[in-house]
This record gives structure tokens, sequence and C-alpha cells, in this order.
């Protein structure tokens, strides 16, 4: 005889829905359905077994059995099942892996899968033993379960368990684990499937599993870390190894994997997680091993929900993904494709060189991605596989490019990493169509900086690297190759969408000559290392092109090509440092003879032409040091050649022949000699070379005075080598300076000075006679002459001033300008004016003045200039010169260029010279050194955009400018990084610089010293500063002025779209984390302890935020995690200050009272959270007790039922001022669940037996009244019940819910108005909670679980409880609960009730709006209604069983009323048996029938039939049908023979 065990097994009859199941499923996804189910249990092994055996049948279980001990495929695993587990397979499709965000297998019917197999499988775990038996051959529930180790079984019945056994299973102990045996079908009378298996079909399947390369099935499973497939060959004693896939490095990766898991149970947004796997495959003893590089991430959750609200929360769906790609082999082959995965591999095949995972929605059998390809009614799914394809592989691609570079080497074929389709395949699905776009899109806005490109020999980010120039060739392209510019390489279907992107204005960057001269400067290229020179000319003529807003980006670049060979520098053009190139109508020759020295100052001749033209343009712009050379440029060139000595005269050192070749080119050159005329190129008799300004004389004059010769040379008179002056031909343009001897003017300047010179008389005569004689040859000697010859040189040859000469010159200047054009330039130079201090100038005090040269004096009228000096600098011109009324001050400052402004580098001078004063110390007035610093320095702020460049050492870096420190002492800072800054940004940074007390009011001078926007580590530092400098430096006025200015600062930043914004706001917020500087009440504060809202007063550092500070900075307050309202772990952790204050004693009034207060808000928080759909951990609450200590949360209890429970005592009870509102919300555990809990009335939390909501909502959809009553009215009838009754209870029995016997306060809502005596899934389409008696048991069943009481801690509200009333007091101690029953005939809660009564209270409005089942709210009179109008009742007619069927109403005052009835009166036994038979012989039959309502009783007789048809006369196609479908060809008609007021009257029509 079978043992008793425990009915279990699938709760619905469900052969016909298997067969529908596994028609979505092939045979060959079985596999993977049990691999799945084993890594969601998580295993870490997965074992296949094909027994081939038959074992013995004469000790089983059930004798039904022995058509299972055949040959069967069995299936191991490692870990134990769990009773959710078990509730999950006996529940089909309603699977608890729904909500687990962890479980692979969401749908719940995967396991089904199986039953392609088989009929009934079996399986044992821990001390379980379970077999399943869908068509209920052997078990009427479809299946049993038993523990195996508590009956002995093993031994009992051996057979049963000896194909597992032959495993090694020890049977007589717990398994630490789980096998099933699934035997394979033989009967083709199933009703699940006919198709019937053998071991060679299941060697197939293992084959066909491993010939697929599902090596990879591994990748993204959570735990499975290894698949075998053995054969146990008939008579063997151990399996044969045939295939297995396992993972080497199995530590590794399982550390990783649980970080995965990690993130999606928990759902953090960490980086995403990558490894290394290494994939074993073993194939008969044929081992390859494989390396694989995978990478899982989680996207944005809070996305995820705000898009997905209803699909996430319904389908536990989040935004996981995943990629892997092989790094050993099979990557660089043309025809290899990836696949698709969720969790497992899908049979789809993607156009790409990896593999793709992700959390997708799938068809049912799982074989393809729900899309509009292939379904269009399921757009929500849809949408969600759009986002994970839009949103979160291309996020995930990205950084999986980013991980993949150091775990493989990708510089060859490194795009086929990308997702861009393999044209040699098939595009699959429309999903891939875009992903290359999104990801590139991508890239663009969010991964800017991921090295996600390939060039130069590196890996380049869209930031950092640049995309080839249209304007560029393959030889640019290869020469910035070179030279490591990071230029980008990237295949075809790249290129087309990023200039596709580029159209709409993204930062996508081709190169060009601006950023390649960046490049270059920035990275001090040496190109000359790099590329040979024709590529280095190639890259210039590049560069060229360059737009000439931009041309200083040239400067620095060693790049222009030099005549020696060498390269030069572009630089911003200087006189002495240009680099001349020739004209193309330049005579090059000759000009390269001459300047053969210099030749590192001539760019080389032989460039290309185009080249050439690109410099010649860039020369006409006068920028750079390029200039195409020309008279000056060769001047210059030319003294360098000889000497820069200033004297007169020099040795010469240079060939005559190359002196007379210099001449011969400027004579024919046609030049201004006016530019030579410091130079050294006059040669004289004397060997030597004389500057040309310096006259020198013609030998051929002095042949008419044959005497005179030695004469003019003793007076100083020089004369020009005979060689050279024969060579020379046009001496009428050199008349100037090479003289004749009979030019009067040009001898007398030329004579030695200061009467250095001694001739005797006959010498004296000789040359007083010359003199004579030229003066009567040249009549027309000019005064203007002896001004500019003679005066001019003699004051600039004194020492003292000679104040009248001076103003007498001064006079003859406007006439001499005239006359002399140079002579402006020449004075303003001399030293000669008269020159003191502004006093002086002033005429209050006396004159000690000194010479200046005019250029060098400042007017005295310019109040902005004058008070920049000192009282003594003599920098004023004195006497006439400083009247401005005066004729000789306006030709001073028009004429010879006195300054009106300061200049750079008399600025320069002016910082040294009060940097110098100030190292002097008490020497000098420290305020006056101040002032004229501040003075300077508003000077150079009003006139700052005229200074071309202030980058000077001495601007920025000396400590000039005059600034207060943070304690208020007065110093000297400089400029530089941030020295000090003006008061503009005073309270942002007063506290970390010292402060200049003046506000910059030049936008460009503000960026120039970079003062626009303070540093961040600055503002972080004034915070600290502030919240910690004693109150003797910073009163409480200025520190809530600094914290206003910082928030005002931040609070901008963080409405700015500016990626600089958002990256200060970021380095903001995590520099002020765990801080205080928060300004409250005069005190700082962490934002964790700052709220916008309390309730009152917490005190113990919890603040609110000022009303001021959430007017002005609510986002910025928000922004930094600002809490809305205080936290509950906040509120805890006072209270367990609180506990620490009492030091284990108790609490005094003012403390309790203080905690009562603390529960109450987090009784209140804990409430909104659920409101919310938030939870929150109350594990670490302290409750007060009766005895005035605190007690954790899960250690008390609340004395909810007083009088129920006399034996209080042994519990911790709550302390009385704790009410029962406070403690529901506290979740703390009522003590009426100890009753619950601890006496012998049988208590079942089987809530996972019970129907989601979901599930009955679909039942119910479309349901009404009338289908209701009938579908109750057949059920009975299928029950074999003969007597029905419906009560409709109007009574509303809750009057005082606080004192009621209820089993928990919610059921209040549930003892409104009632139907009884029905039942069924159905019911739910008029209550949410649904209870019934039968026999000695009462139920209550809440789909919601919500009203039922709670239980456990935490606290948690069943679904279905079940008491045994009959042993126990239920009725005394649950009265009210009982009451309701009470007015049904039988049911006392005393004795065995015989029979079900089902109760239904009616959903009211209220409750119909917080439903998850149905919002229909069916009015108690609308029932009534249906039940009083309820005409024609044949409802029994074809019944076969119910004989009585009643309607009754209980009115609201407790009367019963019988609304109708009707009745088979005086059936008999036979009759009985002809209506419960199902014949295919026509059974006719005749009775009566007894109606019954509030107007009349009606008599009737009725003549049924009822038949059916034998399987012989029906098409085979039928008989299949009906056997598959379980159908029966069966029916039956009626018709009334009589009807009567009077029973009599049917006498005679009885049969």
């Amino acid at each position: 005889m079978e043992p008793s065990g425990e009915d279990y097994g699938q709760q619905e009859r469900y052969t016909l829905r298997l067969k529908g199941i596994i028609k979505d499923y092939l045979d060959d996804q079985i596999f993977y359905e049990i691999i799945q189910n084993s890594d969601d249990a998580q295993s870490t092994e997965q074992i296949f077994i094909l027994d081939h055996n038959t074992y013995p049948c004469e000790s089983l279980l059930n004798k039904k059995l022995k058509s299972f001990q055949g040959p069967a495929l069995l299936s191991r695993n490692t870990t134990i099942f769990k009773e959710e587990d078990l509730k999950s397979l006996e529940n089909l499709a309603n699977s608890e892996k729904r909500s687990q965000y962890d479980k692979i297998g969401e749908k719940g019917i995967g396991f089904t899968s199986i039953y392609h197999l088989c009929d009934s499988c079996s399986f044992i775990t821990n001390d379980k033993f379970i077999i399943l038996d869908p068509h209920n051959w052997c078990y009427e529930r479809g299946g049993v379960k038993h523990n195996f180790i508590k009956a002995n079984l093993a031994q009992r019945y051996e057979d049963q368990f000896s194909p597992f056994k032959r495993l090694g299973i020890p049977c007589n102990k717990p398994y630490s684990g789980t096998t099933f045996r699934y035997p394979l079908r033989t009967r083709q009378d199933s009703e699940i499937s006919s198709r019937t298996y053998k071991p060679d079909d299941i060697l197939r399947m293992f084959e066909k599993f491993f010939e697929n390369k599902n090596d990879n099935c591994l990748l993204f499973l959570r735990h499975i870390e290894s698949i075998k497939f053995y054969e146990l060959k008939k008579g063997e004693a151990k399996p044969k190894l045939l295939y297995e896939i396992s993972i080497s490095n199995a530590e590794n990766v399982r550390k990783n994997r649980q970080m995965i898991k990690e993130e999606i149970i928990k759902k953090l947004n960490r980086n995403p997680t990558c490894y290394r796997a290494i994939f074993s495959r073993n194939e008969r003893g044929d081992i390859r091993k494989d390396s694989w590089f995978i990478m899982n991430m989680l996207g944005d959750l809070n996305d995820m929900s705000s898009r997905f609200p209803e699909f996430s929360d319904n389908f536990k769906a989040v935004p996981y993904v995943g990629l892997a790609v092989r790094l050993n082999s099979g990557q660089n082959t043309d025809e290899f494709c990836g696949r698709i995965f969720n969790f497992l591999p899908l049979p789809i095949k993607t156009p790409f060189h990896v593999f793709i995972h992700g959390q997708f929605a799938v068809i049912n059998n799982r074989r393809t991605l729900l899309s509009n390809d292939n379904n269009d009614s399921v757009k929500l799914e849809i949408e969600w596989n759009n986002y994970l394809f839009k949103e979160v592989l291309p996020r995930a691609w990205v950084k999986f490019l980013v991980e993949l570079q150091p775990n493989k080497d990708v510089s060859h074929d490194y795009y086929k990493f990308w997702p861009i389709p393999n044209k040699t395949q098939i595009m699959s699905s429309s999903f891939f169509r875009d992903l290359l776009k999104n990801m590139i899109c991508m890239i663009c806005t969010l991964y800017k900086n991921d090295k996600v490109f390939y060039g130069s020999g590196k890996k380049l980010s869209i930031s950092t690297g640049y995309f080839q120039d249209k304007s560029s060739d393959l030889a640019t392209h290869n020469i910035l190759d070179k030279i490591g510019f990071p230029v980008i390489y990237a295949p075809d279907e790249i290129i087309e969408i990023i200039n596709e992107l580029k159209s709409s204005d993204r930062e996508i960057k081709s190169y060009s000559p601006l950023c390649i001269s960046k490049f270059l400067r920035t990275n001090k290229v040496k190109l000359q290392d790099k590329l040979t020179n024709d590529e280095i000319l190639k890259l210039l003529n590049y560069l060229l092109l360059i737009d000439s807003e931009n041309y200083e980006m040239l400067e620095g670049l060693e790049i222009i090509p030099l005549a020696n060979g060498k390269f030069n520098k572009i630089m911003k053009r200087k006189n002495d440092e240009v680099t001349y190139l020739f004209p193309h109508d330049i005579n090059e020759s000759d000009l390269c003879e001459i300047l053969m020295e210099c030749t590192d100052k001539l760019i080389a001749k032989d460039i290309p032409s185009e080249l050439s033209n690109s410099l010649i343009e860039l020369g006409k712009k006068q920028i750079f040091n390029i200039e195409v050379i020309n008279a000056q440029a060769i001047i210059s060139m030319v003294k360098k050649s000889l000497s820069d000595s200033d004297s007169i005269e020099i040795y010469m050192k240079k060939p005559l022949e190359w002196i007379i070749r210099l001449w011969k080119y400027l004579c024919d050159s046609d030049i201004d000699f006016t530019s030579y005329e410091d130079i050294h190129i006059v040669p004289t008799t004397e060997n030597t070379l004389r500057k040309l300004k310096a006259n020198s004389f013609l030998n051929r004059s002095v042949s008419v005075y044959k005497s005179l010769g030695p004469i003019l040379k003793k007076l100083g008179i020089v004369f020009v080598d005979i060689e050279f002056e024969n060579n020379l031909t046009l001496w009428k343009r050199i008349s100037t300076y090479i003289c004749d001897i009979n030019d009067i003017t040009s001898v007398l300047l030329s004579l030695k000075p200061n009467g250095t010179c001694h001739l005797d008389s006959k010498e004296a005569d000789i040359f007083i006679g010359y003199l004579c004689n030229l003066r009567n040859m040249n009549p027309h000697f000019k005064d203007h002459e002896y001004w500019i010859d003679l005066v001019i040189p003699y004051l600039e040859s004194q020492l003292s001033i000679d104040i009248v000469t001076v103003e007498k010159l001064v006079e003859q200047l406007p006439t001499l300008f005239k006359s002399v054009h140079s002579l402006k330039n020449k004075l303003k130079n001399i030293a000669f004016i008269p020159s003191g201090t502004i006093r002086m100038a002033q005429g209050k005090e006396d004159l000690d003045t000194i010479k200046c040269r005019p250029v060098d004096l400042f007017d005295p009228t310019n109040q902005e200039i004058v008070q920049l000096f000192f009282d003594d600098e003599k920098v004023f011109p004195v006497g006439k010169f400083s009247d401005a009324c005066n004729q000789h001050y306006h030709i001073l400052k028009k004429r010879l260029g006195m300054k009106t402004s300061l200049t750079q580098i008399d600025i320069v001078k002016r910082i040294n010279k009060y940097v110098e004063l100030r190292k002097k110390g008490n020497k000098i007035d420290s305020h006056d050194l101040r002032d004229k610093s501040l003075n300077l320095f508003r000077y150079i702020d009003k006139y700052w955009n005229s200074f071309e460049d202030m980058n000077d050492t001495e601007f920025l870096s000396l400590q000039w400018i005059p600034t207060t420190d943070k304690t208020g002492q007065e110093i000297f800072s400089c400029l530089r990084e941030n020295g000090c800054h003006d008061k503009k940004n005073k309270d942002l940074v007063s506290l970390v610089v010292p402060i200049l007390d003046y506000q910059v009011e030049s936008p460009s001078l503000r960026d120039h010293l970079g003062w626009n926007t303070p540093p961040t580590n600055f503002i972080l530092e004034q915070m600290h500063q502030c919240s910690t400098m004693s109150e003797d430096y910073l009163n409480f006025k200025n520190r809530l002025q600094i914290c206003e200015a910082i928030y005002e600062h931040i609070n901008k930043a963080l409405s700015s779209d500016d990626e600089k914004c958002k990256s200060e706001l970021s380095e903001l917020s995590r520099g002020l984390k765990n801080k205080k500087w928060i300004f409250c009440e005069g005190n700082f504060y962490e934002a964790e302890n700052v709220f916008f809202n309390l309730s009152e007063n917490f005190g113990r550092d919890i603040v609110q935020l000022p009303n001021d500070y959430q007017n002005k900075f609510n986002k910025l307050f928000k922004y930094m995690d600002v809490r809305e309202r205080i936290d509950i772990n906040v509120l805890i952790s006072i209270i367990e200050i609180i506990k620490d204050e009492a030091n284990h004693s108790s609490l005094t009034e003012s403390k309790l009272s203080e905690i009562i207060k603390l529960l109450e808000h987090i009784a209140n928080e804990r409430t909104s959270f659920k409101e919310e759909g938030q939870t929150c951990d109350l594990k670490d609450l302290l409750i007060p007790s009766t005895d005035s200590t605190l007690l954790r949360h899960e250690d008390i209890y609340f004395d909810d039922r007083p009088k129920l429970h006399k034996a209080a005592k042994n519990y911790k009870i709550s302390h009385p001022k704790i009410t029962l509102e406070l403690a529901e919300k506290l979740g703390i555990q009522m003590l009426s669940s100890k009753f619950l809990n601890c006496s012998q009335i049988e208590f079942e939390a089987l809530e996972h037996s019970v129907l989601s909501t979901t599930r009955i909502k679909n039942v119910i959809n479309g349901c009404s009244l009338d289908l209701l009553f009938k579908e109750f009215l057949k059920n009975a009838d299928d029950a074999g019940a003969r007597n029905f009754s419906i009560y409709l209870d109007e009574r509303i029995l809750d009057k005082n819910s606080e004192k009621h016997s209820l089993l928990s306060r919610e059921m209040h809502n549930w003892q409104g108005p009632t139907i009884g005596r029905v039942g069924i899934v159905s019911s739910y389409y008029l209550t949410d909670v649904l209870s019934f008696v039968s026999g000695k048991n009462v139920t209550f069943l809440d789909p919601h679980a919500k009203f039922l009481p709670l239980q456990g801690y935490p606290p948690k509200r069943p679904r279905k409880i079940k008491f045994n009333f009959h042993e126990n007091e239920f009725s005394i101690n649950f009265k009210d609960q009982c009451e309701p029953y009470l007015a049904i005939e039988g049911c006392d809660f005393k004795n065995e009730f015989k029979g079900t009564l089902f109760k239904l209270p009616l959903r009211n409005t209220e409750l119909s709006k917080q439903s998850l089942i149905s919002q229909n709210s069916i009015k108690f009179q609308e029932i009534l209604d249906y039940f009083q109008n309820m005409k024609n009742h044949q409802e029994l007619i074809f019944l076969r069983n119910i004989e009585l069927y009643n309607v009754y109403h209980i009115d609201k005052y407790e009367n019963k009323h019988l609304i109708w009835e009707i009745e088979i009166p005086n059936l008999s036994d036979n009759d009985r048996d002809i209506r419960r038979k199902v014949e295919n012989t026509p059974q006719i039959f005749q009775f009566n029938t007894k109606l019954y309502d509030t107007e009349k009783t009606t008599f009737e007789t009725w003549l049924v039939c009822m038949g059916g048809n034998s399987e012989k006369s029906m098409d085979n196609n039928l008989v299949n049908f009906s056997k598959q479908e379980k159908l029966e060809a069966y029916g039956g008609v009626s018709a009334i023979l009589a009807q009567s007021d009077n029973e009599d009257d049917l006498i005679a029509w009885y049969y």
C-alpha cells in the first residue's frame, strides 16, 4: 500500500495547456530551459545523463508508475529546491520568478518544455521526493510530495529509487542538490504530445547542442560554471562523459558574476563589470580552450523607471545588457557572426562580430525578439526592446570598446568589434539597423572622452581625435600619423555617420591647419626627427591654409626651410629675427653670394613654387618673422657680415672685392642709401671701412690742391680707397656721403672737433686760403645748417643745461622742421630738455634740473600720470616746457614726443620702482606706495585694450598689488596663479587669497587674470575657513554674506548647461560632501542634518533649512542632498543616542515623551514611503517597553487583544503610550499573531497557492452577474452537491471596529453586505476577500495580501490562512469574525459543517478604487433585483446533481426572507443515477419541478432525453480532437409536459 503523502501537483488540470505551450517550444530548447532553471537556483553545475536502463517495477510507490521505469533523461544540479521554487512549480504560469530581478525565467513556463520528452517526471531535492503527473494517471491531484527520509522510502520502495541510487545519490539522508528524472515518452495516448522518444533521439540532441557551439551558453549566466553530458548504457555501472563545457578560471568569474547579481538585485548603477573567462570544451576527450572577454552593464534605472513604470514593475525587467567577444580565435574571419542572448543564447544571429546580451522582451517560445517585424500588439514590450537597442546597448558598447583594449590586441581589424553590419550577413532584425548610429551619437554626446577610435598607433576619443579634413590628401594623413597627431582612421560606414552628425552641429572634429598647429605647439614636436624634408615642406604647405585670424597658432613651429639646410621657427615679427625669402623677380645669385654668411636668415631657394607663393602671401601679412627680402633686410645682413661697432671706422676684414660687389649690387638696385648710413661700407686709403654717414672724400679732388691732402688728413678728412673709387661709377647718387673736397659744408663738418689738431703757419695759410676759396665757390651756405650742424651738436655735448640756448633752439624748430624733415626724429632722442619733479614743473619747488630726451618725459598736466610718480622723480619738463599755455610746451608735446600716456615698458618700470621702494621698508610712506600701486592698476584696467601683450614677468609675478588678507592685514600680492582677487568675488575667496579693494572693469583684463570665476578648490577652502574661523576674525554677518555668495555661485552653476559649469558643480558637490557647510542659526551643518521641512524641533543637530534659503536656493540644496523630510535612519540614530544617555536605566518621562514623538514621526514617514512604493528597514529601531526600557523592534509586541492573552507577561510588551495606530504604522508585531502561531489552531500561510491579482483580473474580465451565478451553480453541480443556496446578507456588522474581535482591523472593511454559499475564482467579480467554511476548517483568501492579520517578523500579511476551528475556541476568540456565518443554519463553529459555505462580502466604492482585481462596485440592491426579477427558472433541467436551488435575503434587521426556490421533489435513486450518468445510449426520464417565489408556487413536469455518440460513428479527426481537448459528444433535449399552480394536476402527466 502506498504511504500517505502530502498532495502535491499543479493546481490546474493543464495537460491541454501543456500541449499548447510546448507547441511553441522546439525540443532542442529543453536543455536551455533546464540550464536556465539551474542557474536561477544558483547551481554551479548542470549535468545531463542519458540512462538507457529499464528498472524493476516490483516495489514502486504506485503500481501505475511502472510505465515510467524505462530509459530516461536525468538532469542534476548542485542546489536544493527552495519552498518558493516548489510553489512556482505547483502554479503553472504564475511563477514566483516574476518578483525576482535576479531570475532569468520570468515567464514561469520554461520548465514545461520538458514535457516534449515525457508525460511524468520525478525529482529528489533535500529530503523531498516529488512526482509530477499532469495526466492524473497515477495521482488525482496531479502529483505527490514525500519526505523520503522521514518515511524511509528508499528501503521500502527500492525499485522506485533505483534510477537515483544508480547515479550515486544517497537516498537515506538529505540530498544536497536536485536531480530530475524525465522518463522518455513511450505512450501515444498522451494528451500532451503523441511523439515518442528513444535514447538515440536524446543522443542526437546532445550532439546537436554541442555542435551548435553552445560552449558560449555560459557567457552571461550567473552561477553555472560547467555543463556535462553523460551516457549510462545498459548494464554499465557508471555513466561515461560525452561532452563537457566548463569555465577554467571559475573563481575569478564567480566573483565578477556575484557583482553583477548584486547590481541587479540592489539596482545599483555601478561601472560596467568586465572580466576574462576561459571556456573549456571537451568532446569525448578532445579538449579545446577559448578565452573570452565579457562585459555587463546596468543602464540608468531612473531613466528606465520614468519611461517604463508599468513594464518594469509587472515584469521586473531591468535595463541590463552585456557584450562578449572571443579573444583567442574566431574573430578575424568575415564569416563569423554574433548572436543574441537573453542570459542564454537565442537562435538569432547578428551581423556583428560581438555577442549581445540583454533582458529583452521575447515571444513566448523565446526564439526571437518582440518587434514590429513579428508583433505590433505588444507595444510596450516592443518599446522596451527599442529602448535597450537605442539607449542602453549603445552606451554599453562604448564602454565595451574601452575595456576591450587592454585585454586584446585590436590594432588589426579594430573596427570589426564595432556594431558595423557585416555586408555578407543578412540583417535579421530591424533593431540592428541603427545600432551603430545610436552608438556614435552616444559617443558624441555622453562619452566624448572614451577612447574608442583607432589612429596614430593608439586609441583615441572623439574629444581628442580628429577625422580627415576634406581639403587634405592621403599623403597629409600619413604625415600626421608619423608625427603622432591624433588622426582617426575609421571605415566608410563610420565616416558616413560622422559626416551626417557634423551637419547637426555636434562636436565632431576634423583636423585642420589650426588644430595641427596647436598640436605641434603643445607637444613641441621635433619634425626633423620624424619626417623627411619633403614631408616637412608638404606639411608646411598644408598648415599655411590656416585662417588669417588664427595665424598666431603657427607661432613657434620649427618648420621654415632655410638656405643652410636647417629649419627655423615661425615667430612673431621682430626686426632681429626675420627670415627672408626671395621674390620671383629678383636675381638671387648675386645677392646670395653677398649674403653667404647669413643663410640662417634666408629661406631655401629650391622649395616648391606653391609653397613659395604661400610664404610670400604670409610675409605680406607682416605678422611673423617671414618676409620677402627687402632693402632693410639686406642692410641688416650686410651689417651683420661686417661689424656692428659704434666706431666710425673699423679695420677692413672683408676682401675689397666683396665690398666692390656689394656696392655694385646697391647701385644697380636703385636703393635708398640713407638706410646704409650707419654701416661700415666705405673703404678708405687707410685699409679701413668707414660708416657711410661719416663723410668720406674722393681722392681725385685732392689733385687740384697738391699740398692740401696731408693737411686735410691731419684735420680729420678721410679719403676713399683709390681702387674702390675707380670701380664706382654712380657718384652723383652717393655724393651726400662721399664728398668732393670743394663742398665747404662737408669739409667743415668733417673737421676734428675741439681743436685737437695743430697746424704750422704754412699749413694754416694753405688751409685758410682753401677755405676762402671754397666760401667764394659756395655763396648759398644756409642759416639752418648753422643750427643743425653746429648748435644741436653743441647742446648735445654739454654736461650742464644751457636753458637759454635750448629755448632759442626750440623757438627755431618750426622753421627748421620745414627745412629738414628728418630733424624731428633726431631731436626726440637727444637729451637736451630741462626736466625735474612734478613740484618743480608746477613752480612749487626750486629748479634742480637734469637733461632728458623729449621721449623720456611725461606730460605734467595729465593727472592720471602725475599720480603714479613720487615727489623726487625728475620726469617732467620744467620752466616754459611745463606751461600748457606756452609755445614751448606744445612743441615738446606735439613735435618732440613727450609722453601723454604710459607704454607697457613704462608700466613695467613703474612696477619695478614700487617693488624696489617696498623692499626699503620704513624708508617710504606705505600708504603713498599703496595708493600709487592701486592708481597704476586702475590705469592698466582703464587702458588694458591698448596694450598688445602684458605677459611680462614683472606684471604678473612681482608683489606690487595692494591687498588685504583674511585677517585684515594690508599686504602686497602678485597677480600670477590667483595670487589675489579683486573685490567682485570677495565673498568667494577672501579667506583664501588676499583681496584688492577695487573691481576690475575691463572684461579682457579680468579674463587675462583668471578672475571671472574663482577656482573650485578656492571656493571649497573659503567655505572651510568660513565654517572654522574664530569669531574674532569673522562675525555672524560676514559669515552669512560669504555663505550666501557661495550658495549663489553654486546655484548659477547648477542652472547652466555649460560643460565647464557641470564639471565645476560636480567637483563642488564632492568637496562639500560630509562637510559642515550649511549655515543655519549661527552654526554650520552637514547636508544630512538639514531638511526642508521639519514638523517639529528635534534638536540634536537636526535643523530646518531657513525659509530664505529655500526661496533663493531651493534647487541647489535639493541637488546637494538636503532632504525634503527627515530620514528615518536619522531618527533611529537619535533614539540610540537617547538610549546611551539613559545608560541602561529606565527612561525619564521627558525622554520617553521625546522618543514617542520620534516614533510618531518615523511612523508617518514609513507610511509615506509605502504610499510611494518604497520600503524602509526598521530592524535597528528601538521601542520603549512597559518598564520604560528600549528594546529592539523585532523583540517587542503590541498587545492588540488584552482580553485574549492572559499570558502576555511571557512577552515583551510595548509601552502604553504607544497606541494601536502607532504600532501598526511602525510594523510592531501584534501579540495576537503569537496566539495564531503558538496555539493548536492549524495555520498555513499558503499565499503562493492563491492566484495573483493579475491572473484573477484576467479571468474575471467580461464576467457578469448572470455568468457568475450560473458558474456558481455549475461548480456546485460538478462537485456533486444536491442542494445549492444563496444568501443575500444586507447586514452591516462593523459597528465599532476598535472593539471587534476580528482577525485584523482591516477585516472590518468586509463586514458589510455579503453573498453566501457560493465559490470559485469568479467570486472575485464581487469581492476582494473570499472566505469559506468546510468541515472543520475556515479559510480566508486575500489575493492582495492586504487585509489578513500580520504574521512573522518583519510582519507580513499572508494571502491565505486556514484554521481548524473545531479543536479550538475560534468562535470565542474571534467572535465578530464568525458572526456573519451564524445566520446560516448548521454553521456555529462548534460542530463540523456539513457542506461548504462561501462568504463574498461585496466590494464597495471606496474599496474598488484600491482594488487591483476590479474597479467594479456591485451594489447589494442590484444583486437583489437580479434574483427578484429572474424569470423562467430552468437551471436544474440539464444538471446532474442539484435538486434544490434557493435564494434568501437577510435584511439589515437580521430577518431572513426566501426570495424564490426551485426544487425537483421526490426524485428516485434510479432517476438520480440516470441524471448523473453519461451514456452513449439515449436516456429518457421525466421529473417534476416546484418553483416558489413571493407571489405564487408553480409546478411543472419535464421530459428530458440525454445521450451521446460512440467513437465508431465519428470521423477519426474528430475522435482525436475530442480526446486531445477532453470533449464529449454528448447532449440533450427537454420539453415541458405540464404546468400548473396545483401539484395534483400533474399526476396525469407522469410518464
